[in-house]
């Protein structure tokens, strides 16, 4: 019988959410202003000449248009994602930042950003799914702007104790690998 439920449980997936959970929810001796989950280092000294900022470009077809992005995923020691920010592009249409976040999260607060501290924004949760909820929002000159010359971009959301987890992402190469797709 046990060897029997080994084989049907594909992959650890459903406890994913559990795990979150338990990671911001049960850490009393986080600071408010400091993640629940390891991010990745923004500033490592092995990393610095490294873009963090992965890209793809596909099309469904020949005649389709070319859907390109670039993204950045935030995950824990152990390799379990926690959140990511992708940036797509499609020639003729303004770029779409699209955040993920983990569930077990209180969803009233939303997901906000910003960049080194400043100019944050608030992004309304869309929907939520097995792997996690996710927000978007059509990019702005300005905000690009601000993501070019920035060093960190913070994704902000609260636990279900309606505390601040922030989820760093360096933006050291972004405008290298955002030029590269656009």
């Amino acid at each position: 019988m046990i060897f029997h439920d080994r084989l049907r449980a594909p992959s650890a997936a459903p406890l994913l959410p559990a795990l979150l959970l338990a990671l911001f929810t049960v850490a009393p001796g986080i600071a408010q202003d400091q993640p629940a989950v390891d991010a990745p280092a923004v500033e490592a000294p092995q990393q610095q000449s490294a873009s963090p900022w992965a890209s793809r470009c596909a099309a469904n077809g020949r005649q389709d248009p070319l859907e390109c992005n670039i993204s950045q995923r935030a995950v824990t020691k152990q390799g379990q994602l926690v959140g990511s920010v992708t940036i797509r592009t499609i020639a003729g249409t303004d770029p779409v930042m699209v955040v993920s976040v983990p569930l077990g999260l209180y969803l009233g607060a939303g997901v906000s950003f910003d960049v080194d501290g400043a100019n944050g924004q608030q992004l309304e949760l869309e929907t939520c799914d097995r792997a996690g909820c996710y927000a978007q929002l059509k990019l702005t000159e300005d905000t690009l702007n601000a993501f070019r010359g920035g060093q960190v971009l913070d994704i902000v959301f609260q636990n279900l104790n309606r505390q601040p987890v922030k989820l760093p992402m360096s933006l050291v190469g972004f405008t290298a690998a955002y030029d590269k797709v656009r």
